[in-house]
């Protein structure tokens, strides 16, 4: 695992880094393109990916889970770093999805 730091700038291993960041939203990329998009995001010079991760569409219902298919963050994240992305996730309860409409937490 990588050592993270803060001081006058931020430092990666020990070593000064500059974050680049683009963000991919998995949820809304078919599975079977994630290494590709994510090979086109490394081709422009990023070094860190960033997603935001909808707790609506994990949890549709309380208490009930997905974590299958477009929605497996894990193996989203899991192939970033292979292709040697830094990653950076953003837990949100709700992600604005203009194009699905109602996919809301149904109580």
């Amino acid at each position: 695992m990588s050592a993270f730091e803060i001081r006058d700038c931020f430092y990666l291993d020990g070593a000064p880094f500059q974050i680049i960041s683009g963000c991919i939203h998995y949820f809304r990329v078919p599975p079977a393109y994630w290494d590709d998009r994510l090979k086109k995001l490394k081709a422009t010079g990023c070094n860190t990916v960033e997603t935001y991760i909808p707790w609506n569409l994990h949890e549709p219902r309380r208490g009930e889970f997905r974590f299958d298919g477009g929605l497996d963050v894990g193996a989203f994240l899991r192939l970033a770093q292979a292709i040697r992305f830094e990653t950076e996730g953003r837990a949100r309860e709700t992600v604005a999805l203009l194009d699905e409409p109602g996919l809301g937490r149904e109580e």
